[in-house]
């Protein structure tokens, strides 16, 4: 019987590293394909090098920037609806 307690808890565990890891790589990879679409964004838009890789060094900024916004958000957005439970 502990056994299968053991390996409940293990699966359990698995899932959650594995679904974190997911969710990672989706945030992460949002955040870093940016090195890939320099060149055709300055192709078709005629748009210097130095100039788009200054736009998306804002877009990260202010990715940086907004987080703790959006974890406030977050956290007063889990109080309500923790207390209309919904």
């Amino acid at each position: 019987m502990a056994k299968d307690r053991r390996s409940s808890g293990s699966a359990t565990i698995l899932i959650l590293i594995i679904t974190g890891v997911v969710i990672n790589a989706l945030g992460g990879g949002v955040r870093s394909n940016f090195g890939i679409i320099i060149q055709p964004l300055t192709e078709y838009s005629g748009v210097g090098y130095a100039s788009i890789s200054f736009i998306l060094g804002i877009a990260q900024l202010m990715y940086g920037v907004t987080q703790p916004l959006w974890s406030v958000s977050g956290s007063a957005l889990q109080r309500i609806s923790c207390c209309l439970d919904m």
